[in-house]
């Protein structure tokens, strides 16, 4: 089996045991945890505590982070510890409500990312272990949650609403990349031919969402 990290600025409560279990801790410079299945396919895991998770989804910090894994993986897991708390951790965040949050995981898991809880570092441990052997002993096709079969990044766009393979197509020969395009201003994303402001809005909201965004839909056609 091949070599599983485990980023070094991880609890030591988490990466002790990791290393009895023969994880080697790393600078990851995406993702807490990296490993590959065994056809070779890296798999990356992002680790998000309720208070985390309330911070960089405030900051944009997920999103970008989110779609990074998408970039690098096509099977990039979010895993959420001790998420039960995340309500009494809302009232820190005025406008924030827990239907906020559910539309961020949807958000999220639109992006292309696989959503897994867990109650504590334990269980974290725990987790992770049980991912790492399920991805591979077993295809990761089997495994990992994908709506759509073909380029990730298409599937990436097509949760949009408004968008179809045509126009992802486009909007992913104009931009290159994801990135570009989550870091494009509306201006920008009328560039591409058949994106009106309404559309062009969709997109956006689609790669900024956060707990307390305000941009208001601009009128206008697709």
């Amino acid at each position: 089996m091949t070599v599983a990290y485990v980023d070094y600025r991880e609890p030591e409560t988490i990466r002790k045991p990791l290393r009895y279990a023969g994880w080697e801790e790393a600078i990851l410079l995406s993702g807490d945890y990296s490993f590959t299945s065994k056809d070779g396919t890296l798999i990356l895991i992002e680790r998000k505590s309720a208070s985390d998770f309330i911070q960089s989804l405030h900051n944009g910090v997920l999103q970008r982070q989110c779609l990074n894994l998408v970039e690098l993986t096509p099977y990039p897991t979010l895993l959420l510890e001790a998420f039960e708390w995340v309500d009494n951790l809302l009232m820190g965040y005025p406008g924030a409500t827990r239907d906020t949050i559910e539309s961020c995981l949807m958000s999220l898991q639109n992006l292309g990312c696989r959503l897994t809880y867990t109650r504590d570092h334990a269980a974290t441990v725990h987790r992770v272990q049980w991912l790492k052997n399920e991805y591979y002993y077993k295809s990761v096709h089997t495994t990992a949650i994908r709506r759509v079969p073909g380029n990730r990044h298409l599937e990436s766009l097509l949760p949009i609403t408004g968008i179809g393979l045509t126009k992802a197509e486009a909007i992913l020969t104009h931009f290159g990349n994801l990135s570009s395009i989550a870091i494009a201003s509306l201006t920008d994303l009328q560039s591409v031919d058949s994106i009106g402001p309404k559309l062009a809005y969709n997109i956006y909201k689609h790669f900024h969402t956060t707990l307390t965004d305000s941009t208001s839909n601009p009128n206008g056609s697709n």
